[in-house]
């Protein structure tokens, strides 16, 4: 089933927008995110309403349409477009590789292509119904048709890039704004001109601006109040959320976890760069990209890990160029990088408290530094003639080592779907139904209620006066407490810890 959360909701939106033909703006009776004014009646009962959600843009929400609307409304249809967005990450990494000489380094695309095989963000957000792979593909096509146009001067680059951002803008909207740092970067390093800033926002604009105004038209609204909502929810977002609370140092520690052994390979070659003096502009401008994310998602109170997906394919791009670099100047210590991807990979301390993880990646790292910088290894490697076949076996026994924790989609409460599927075939003609206790999104997408309302004492003790057959989804048990104000109360059907009642 859909995960509980943010998935299930996608879907959701994307089922309302095709049956509403709502194309260009997301819709659905969630209770969160709603303004207020901006909804209409749910066709199988007026009374109950769906909201506009201008906040979101449509793009990824089409392709979910179009993919349903092929090959018939399914879980593995709704995830199909995020699977391919989430893939075309690898085509773009070796495409632009490709482009950066004549000659490409398999070695140093394996290295990073290593690190793009093994995120465990990547794979996991690939199988989700969700907005982050299009962002994130959109924003790295943008970052290296950008640094591709800066080495090379061919405006289609320029052009390619403003489009590919407009496409990340119209996939998740506000996380786009990490890509100020690249631009800020290559106009400082005056790889940019201010002319050409101005090209790249008007190729961006050709499908922002277009998209703007059929919401203006659409929703009947002033430009000041869409740019309230869109910016609003963004800010809101930041806010302090007790369930999404951790330290600053939380996406190191994710990192660590998440990424073995990109992260690490990221760190090590990050230090040798520094050291050596041999931070190109292309590395400058990736590490703007990389490090002022990064730093801008630390700060924030709430750390969720898809947030930083964004980062992952930029991260393997600077590997790919630190490790070509690296491997052109010391030919003869590809060893030494075999023994940093094996240690790096090993599959210990996961899941583990944040202190175990973090000393765990500072010694790993610590250790991986010392093997890079000098030829002192043991004798068993220097004895081996061919170095590749080596390398060849790391790279196999780090693809082997990430398959023992391959990522799954494991929902909190994976018996919503059958007791909201139950309520699905309940034939009433005017049905509401209420939450409580448990995520909403899910009971929402598979109950095909409509509208689905949070219930507590004081939203509710009006609206269960409504006039429909009323029914609650939950995880609590009905004798609880927090009941006493509800009416009389039946347990219709039970799956696990949750139920489906019938309120009198």
């Amino acid at each position: 089933m859909f995960h509980d959360f943010d998935e299930a909701h996608r879907a959701e939106k994307a089922k309302r927008m095709k049956e509403y033909n709502s194309y260009f703006v997301p819709l659905t009776g969630s209770p969160y995110d709603r303004v207020p004014q901006l909804n209409i009646p749910f066709k199988d009962y007026p009374e109950l309403r769906l909201y506009y959600h201008p906040e979101r843009p449509f793009f990824v929400y089409l392709l979910m349409i179009a993919s349903i609307s092929m090959f018939g409304a399914t879980e593995l249809t709704y995830r199909l477009p995020s699977f391919i967005l989430g893939m075309s990450v690898f085509f773009v990494y070796v495409f632009f590789a490709i482009k950066q000489s004549k000659k490409v380094p398999i070695l140093a695309l394996s290295t990073g292509m290593l690190m793009l095989m093994t995120s465990y963000d990547l794979w996991l957000s690939s199988q989700y119904a969700q907005l982050d792979t299009g962002l994130t593909v959109f924003l790295f096509a943008s970052l290296l048709s950008l640094i591709t146009y800066c080495e090379k001067r061919r405006l289609p680059f320029l052009i390619i890039s403003g489009i590919s951002f407009a496409l990340a803008v119209l996939s998740k909207g506000q996380p786009a704004v990490i890509f100020a740092f690249p631009l800020c970067a290559l106009f400082l390093l005056k790889k940019l001109s201010r002319k050409e800033i101005l090209i790249f926002i008007a190729s961006a604009s050709t499908l922002l601006v277009p998209w703007v105004l059929a919401l203006l038209i659409l929703l009947k609204i002033e430009l000041s109040e869409f740019l309230r909502i869109f910016f609003g929810f963004g800010f809101d977002s930041t806010q302090r959320n007790i369930h999404h609370e951790a330290p600053i140092f939380w996406y190191s520690r994710w990192f660590w976890e998440s990424l073995r052994p990109g992260w690490t390979l990221f760190l090590i070659f990050l230090t040798f760069d520094i050291f050596k003096g041999s931070l190109s502009w292309k590395k400058k401008t990736l590490l703007s990209y990389i490090l002022g994310s990064f730093l801008i998602f630390s700060l924030q109170t709430n750390k969720i890990w898809w947030y930083v997906l964004p980062i992952v394919p930029s991260l393997a791009f600077y590997i790919f160029l630190s490790t070509s670099d690296y491997l052109q100047r010391y030919p003869k210590r590809l060893v030494a990088l075999a023994f940093v991807i094996f240690l790096s990979s090993l599959p210990i301390f996961l899941k583990a408290s944040n202190t175990t993880v973090m000393v765990y990646g500072f010694i790993i790292t610590i250790l991986s530094v010392l093997l890079l910088i000098n030829d002192k290894l043991p004798k068993l490697a220097l004895l081996v003639k061919k170095k590749e076949v080596l390398f060849i076996t790391s790279v196999t026994l780090s693809l082997a080592f990430f398959y023992t924790h391959f990522p799954k989609i494991v929902p909190y409460h994976k018996e919503t779907k059958a007791v909201a599927s139950y309520f699905a075939t309940i034939h009433e003609e005017k049905k509401c139904l209420w939450i409580y206790d448990m995520p909403t999104e899910a009971a929402l997408f598979y109950s095909n209620a409509g509208e689905i309302k949070a219930l507590n004492f004081e939203e509710t003790k009006t609206q269960l006066f409504l006039e429909c057959d009323k029914y609650l989804i939950t995880a609590a048990e009905i004798t609880d407490p927090e009941f006493w104000y509800l009416p009389k109360k039946e347990l219709l059907f039970q799956k696990g810890k949750i139920k489906l009642i019938k309120l009198y």
